[in-house]
């Protein structure tokens, strides 16, 4: 039996998910380029005075439509991921870091539907946040370990994930 490191059992609801997917899309270079350019779009509307009141009005509204799409898009696509997935809809994972490899189940109620053995070495990357540590299996592809309901001294866990993942480790 392989010794048992640190266990989380996360349920998958749209809060979860758009935690995960706010997480994910405020991580990426690209989303704080687009923020930059509605602000200086929704600044040169409010400025120019020598542009015209199309191109002011545009400016500014196009401004506000991307930063409003930045806002809103993680729970859409939460929404959406609950809409479509009857996996993901409802299910809870345990996810088990053991000594040679992270072991995980998730279930539906109390049916088991399905598991999966991770070795460290295939992640992409693990990533702490304030509420969720993020295991990541492939670039945008996440499993969500949500620290309320760890079992286990985290401190302890995170020199473990550190000294087996090395630079993959991003957090805290």
């Amino acid at each position: 039996m392989d010794e048992l490191i640190m266990k989380f059992k996360t349920k998958y609801d749209l809060n979860s998910i758009e935690i995960y997917n706010r997480y994910n899309l405020y991580h990426k270079p690209v989303t704080w380029i687009i923020t930059i350019l509605s602000v200086a779009l929704i600044l040169l509307g409010i400025f120019a005075s020598n542009m015209g009141i199309i191109y002011r009005v545009f400016s500014i509204g196009a401004g506000i439509i991307w930063l409003l799409e930045i806002m809103l898009l993680p729970k859409i696509r939460a929404k959406s991921t609950i809409k479509t997935s009857n996996i993901t809809k409802g299910a809870v994972v345990e996810v088990e870091f053991k000594k040679d490899n992270i072991f995980m189940i998730t279930k539906k109620k109390e049916d088991i539907i399905g598991t999966s053995i991770i070795e460290y070495s295939d992640l992409y990357k693990v990533c702490s946040a304030n509420d969720y540590l993020y295991v990541y299996i492939s670039k945008d592809q996440a499993i969500l370990c949500s620290k309320e309901n760890m079992t286990g001294k985290y401190s302890k866990f995170i020199k473990f994930l550190k000294d087996k993942i090395g630079k993959k480790y991003r957090g805290k």
